[in-house]
């Protein structure tokens, strides 16, 4: 049963809207949202042909502070819910509709309402357990729109009544997108309900709340890492330095990150929170201008490893025709070593633009590790659509482990979805003795 009101309540979550924004996890969120829908669907919950989210009208406010809060409409549609997860299931007629007006309304409601509402919901005896929890949390999501620290208190006394994950999850998305609006507020409550309610106040949220610090005061929203107890550090660095748009910002969020960094004891852990965090750097310049960015590296005195760090992230935010220039500029910085990280993220990202090109610049770069590198990690790139030209390209390597290794990823990568094209790779593993270690 729980595991049941879990997915009707996330179910729920996803179709009104509601829930959280993670910057480092969007693909996942998107991901856990289809197959919550995807399970919606199997219910008979279906959505209307647009298969879109209904736009809600901004609702006038209801001041009335008489008559019931729990509309008939809204028992109805849970009833039609309950009915059509029953088997044989069937579709909700006008469900997306009918919700949306659902929601619309309880946005309308004062907070005082709003509880009114929660009250009713509960105490309903006709609705069934998972009928109530659902319209208790459309609600508590509402009051949080309006009162965050009201609905994260209601959230955090109702732990009887929705699964642990469930709270969690609610709990930790609100304070996310409070923390947007109001950071102050939001880490005042975090700081006033983490000792009590530690397990409910997720890593995501106590990010934000360090984020939303850093907007002013960035001293501090390091300082947060170690008081909150964000584990790893590195999740909450690298939104810290993200706040710095300028140059001069970012120069004074390095001196901040650089400072904060050896306070860290785990070797892991200090390395991964300033290394992720120069990488923000290197992303968000790299979208700009490519001169722009190497004289804010020179001004910031970047070492070799920060230039390594700078580079590790950067290949798919390159702006298009500035390639060739990074590479360079890379090859140049990092020439006695640690450019690995840089070269792997340039070529791959644009080998999956123009392949072409950067055989073009392979053709006119330099004899050296760096071009041996780009060369092993071009070749198995270009091996999954023209294998023929990717064992040109690793034949050219110096005899060795990464000629080697650079032959038996193209013959990995190697095309085998016919019967030519596993010949052809059989062939190849054959001429140059491709061998399996397992």
């Amino acid at each position: 049963m729980k595991c049941r009101i879990v997915v009707f309540l996330l179910i729920v979550a996803a179709i009104c809207g509601f829930g959280w924004y993670n910057a480092r996890g969007l693909s996942q969120v998107r991901e856990r949202q289809r197959i919550l829908r995807d399970e919606a669907g199997r219910l008979g919950i279906l959505p209307g042909q647009s298969g879109g989210m209904l736009r809600q009208p901004k609702p006038h406010r209801n001041t009335a502070a008489t008559g019931k809060m729990l509309a008939p409409e809204d028992i109805a549609l849970m009833k039609e819910l309950e009915q059509s997860r029953k088997p044989p299931t069937k579709p909700v007629a006008g469900f997306w509709e009918r919700h949306a007006a659902m929601v619309a309304r309880i946005k309308a409601m004062t907070p005082a309402q709003i509880r009114k509402f929660i009250a009713e919901a509960r105490a309903h005896e006709e609705l069934s357990p998972e009928s109530r929890q659902m319209l208790v949390q459309t609600a508590i999501e509402a009051l949080i729109d309006q009162s965050p620290a009201a609905g994260l208190d209601l959230y955090t006394g109702m732990q009887d009544l929705f699964s642990p994950d469930n709270v969690c999850w609610s709990v930790s998305g609100g304070v996310v997108k409070w923390a947007k609006k109001d950071p102050s507020a939001a880490l005042d409550w975090v700081r006033g309900n983490l000792a009590e309610h530690s397990d409910l106040i997720n890593n995501d949220a106590r990010c934000a709340v360090a984020e939303g610090a850093a907007l002013s005061d960035r001293k501090l929203a390091f300082r947060l890492i170690g008081e909150l107890g964000i584990d790893p550090p590195a999740n909450a660095t690298q939104g810290i330095v993200d706040t710095a748009k300028t140059p001069a910002e970012r120069i004074a969020a390095l001196a901040d990150l650089r400072e904060y960094a050896p306070t860290i004891e785990d070797r892991d852990d200090r390395f991964r929170a300033k290394d992720y965090a120069i990488a923000v750097f290197g992303k968000n310049l790299a979208k700009e201008d490519f001169q722009a960015a190497i004289d804010w590296v020179a001004s910031a005195g970047l070492t070799n490893s920060e230039i390594a760090s700078f580079g590790s992230d950067i290949g798919c935010s390159v702006k298009n025709g500035d390639q060739a220039k990074w590479l360079d500029w890379f090859s140049e910085k990092l020439a006695a070593g640690g450019y690995q990280r840089a070269v792997c993220q340039l070529i791959t990202n644009w080998t999956a633009k123009d392949h072409e090109a950067v055989g073009n610049w392979l053709n006119a770069a330099p004899t050296g590790p760096v071009k041996n590198y780009a060369i092993s990690v071009f070749a198995d790139e270009v091996a999954h659509y023209q294998p023929d030209a990717a064992i040109q390209w690793a034949v050219t390597l110096p005899a060795g482990k990464a000629r080697d290794e650079t032959l038996h990823m193209i013959y990995h990568n190697w095309p085998k979805k016919d019967p030519a094209g596993e010949a052809a790779a059989a062939a190849f593993e054959k001429e140059y003795n491709i061998q399996h270690h397992h």
